[in-house]
């Protein structure tokens, strides 16, 4: 009897610890990874824009086209 009761105190420390490492390691490594990308994306954004803003592009005479 005293066997199974320190196997049932046992899997649930174990199931327990799982849980816990799986929301501490898990997730938190997600979350930052997606705030770094998203942080990454508007920069590159921001970037796109200000090209846009500021265009000193001119069809000149060596112009490919021409």
């Amino acid at each position: 009897m005293i066997e199974v009761i320190f196997t049932i105190i046992f899997v649930i420390t174990v199931f327990v610890i799982g849980i816990l490492a799986k929301r501490i390691l898990y997730i938190n490594e997600h979350v930052q990874s997606i705030e770094n990308e998203l942080y990454i994306f508007n920069d590159n954004f921001e970037a796109i824009k200000s090209i846009d803003k500021t265009s000193d592009f001119d069809l000149g005479s060596g112009h490919l086209y021409e």
